[in-house]
């Protein structure tokens, strides 16, 4: 769904002429689930706020990975 979201946004073509990353509006995608313990000694599920802060890293990931992708943790 995030990399549907991503390539829609990309090909609306909308103009960004006062970006240097890119030409057009781009999307940056940070995602994070909660369905699985960080660690394999934890038994105990992500809290809602560790998921949140790994999407956050992530997207910072992406941005310095040159933006306009998803990346997931």
């Amino acid at each position: 769904l995030a990399e549907r979201l991503r390539l829609a946004v990309r090909g609306l073509a909308i103009d960004h002429p006062g970006s240097s990353a890119a030409p057009v509006v781009t999307v940056s995608v940070g995602l994070a689930t909660g369905g699985q313990p960080d660690e394999a000694d934890e038994p105990e599920l992500p809290t809602a706020s560790s998921v949140v802060l790994a999407a956050d890293r992530m997207l910072y990931r992406a941005k310095h990975a040159g933006r306009d992708r998803v990346i997931a943790a």
